[in-house]
């Protein structure tokens, strides 16, 4: 019989799947999906305020809240709720004077590797937010 995951165990995975939605902006599409994520922010927010700054053992588990719960924010933001095509042309602006080009061929804007023109070609997922 396998143990029962411990508490620690269940924030890593807490913190692992929200990592994995923000990677692939998995944003909330529903107001219900919305309020759920809010009422989750609201829980985190209440850990990480329990938790002692001062207790060794308390400590990493407040480091690993404090980055779920900035994850949490993050799928709400918005910034994630603008199509592509928006920025891509605000991207477009921003580096109008350079010879780079977008490739919205996948899930995200992309930079990095030369293209067939030889202009450079955005290739590598942007996720500051």
């Amino acid at each position: 019989m396998d143990p029962l995951p411990s508490d620690n165990d269940l924030l890593q995975l807490n913190y692992e799947k929200h990592l994995a939605r923000n990677r692939l902006n998995d944003i909330p599409q529903s107001d219900i999906e919305r309020s759920q994520l809010r009422a989750l922010i609201d829980v985190t927010a209440n850990e990480l305020q329990e938790c002692d700054e001062n207790d060794a053992r308390l400590a990493e588990r407040r480091i690993l809240l404090a980055k779920t719960l900035e994850l949490q924010k993050s799928l709400l933001s918005s910034i994630r709720q603008l199509p592509y095509e928006i920025l891509e042309q605000i991207f477009t602006l921003a580096t109008f004077d350079s010879n780079w080009e977008f490739n919205t061929s996948g899930p995200y804007i992309r930079f990095g590797s030369e293209s067939i023109e030889t202009k450079p070609k955005l290739t590598g997922a942007i996720f500051v937010l």
